[in-house]
């Protein structure tokens, strides 16, 4: 299946590998604040997760465990910068908890 173009998802999306049992959600919070939650998305059985499309503006991308326990991951949190459209590589290693 080809890759869509940068900029023409209709939505935020990524994957979970690694440790992906102790994701309980990703946040999506902003726009540009990070302390205001946009959105809760829990990730699919397969490590998959999708986000509508947030309103214009910045916003970070993090993965936690139960409640809002972090996680170690790489990357730790992921930047978007939400214009014309989304983004669907926005992935995240689980290292684990500590």
């Amino acid at each position: 299946m080809p890759t869509p173009a940068p900029g023409t998802e209709t939505g935020l999306a990524g994957r979970i590998t690694g440790r992906s049992e102790l994701v309980k959600a990703i946040l999506v919070l902003g726009p540009d604040s990070i302390i205001r939650e946009q959105a809760r998305i829990t990730p699919a059985a397969d490590g998959t997760w999708t986000a509508p499309l947030p309103p214009p503006g910045a916003y970070r991308v993090v993965p936690v465990g139960d409640g809002t326990r972090p996680l170690r991951s790489e990357p730790h949190f992921q930047t978007v910068q939400v214009r014309d459209g989304g983004r669907g590589d926005l992935d995240f290693r689980i290292l684990g908890t500590d």
